[in-house]
């Protein structure tokens, strides 16, 4: 992770258009979820649309009014329980999946995307939900047991970005411990769902690599310690 990190946006790579022979260089990104470095997450965010943009799409057209929801949970003491978010998530794709049980659900096409929020001494799981709206929502905050929020009405033309914003979103983090807490549940955590389950499907490309360039700098594991702590007064802790 560390090498991750400190790598990310320095190296770069070189790609060549097979149709008009041009060439173009970009630098190239982490993707970890836990890099506090904006252009990372701009780029986290972008492909996180691109990938999903086909079930965007279909939330859009499935709604007419999209609104946000978010369903709140308890805090709790660390470490982190990831199998506990897991368990969360399964639940609430259940409850808002109105053809398995009808009296009860979304009204329509829905998306969830997990969220964590941390404290020096404990962290909050809880989850941002887009809905045309909910069926029977007493019912459903009952075997919930906690309880949902109504956030607001979300414009059509902004449903993507709101959607994708979660996928690049990094917490606020109130020291080093939580920050490596954070990092080692959400490597691959499954975060986000969406009902309809279509991806989008990519077209070939016109352009190919035709170069890398790659930084091969080793460090020894305290120096590494070091760095992360730089980096993290640096990036400020997150947002």
């Amino acid at each position: 992770m560390h090498k991750k990190l400190s790598n990310c946006g320095s190296n770069h790579i070189t790609l060549l258009n097979k149709k008009t022979g041009e060439t173009k260089s970009f630098p190239l990104f982490c993707d970890n979820r836990v890099c506090l470095n904006p252009n990372c997450q701009t780029h986290r965010l972008y492909k996180y649309m691109r990938e999903h943009q086909s079930q965007i799409q279909l939330l859009n057209k499935n709604m007419i009014k999209p609104k946000s929801w978010v369903f709140t949970d308890t805090k709790r003491p660390y470490p982190i329980d990831r199998e506990y978010a897991q368990k969360r998530l399964r639940l609430l794709k259940e409850l808002l999946t109105i053809s398995k049980h009808r009296k009860y659900g979304s009204t329509s096409l829905f998306s969830i995307h997990m969220e964590f929020k941390l404290n020096p001494d404990s962290w909050y799981l809880h989850f941002h939900v887009v809905s045309g709206g909910v069926t029977n929502l007493r019912f459903v905050r009952r075997i919930w047991g906690k309880q949902i929020c109504y956030e607001d009405a979300i414009n059509l033309k902004d449903l993507g970005f709101y959607v994708s914003k979660y996928a690049s979103k990094v917490p606020s983090f109130p020291n080093k411990t939580a920050y490596l807490e954070y990092a080692q549940t959400v490597y691959k955590l499954q975060m986000h769902k969406f009902s309809d389950k279509t991806k989008s499907i990519l077209k070939e490309s016109d352009w190919a690599i035709i170069d890398r360039k790659f930084s091969s700098s080793t460090n020894a594991f305290y120096e590494l310690e070091l760095w992360l702590n730089d980096y993290l007064n640096d990036y400020g802790f997150g947002s």
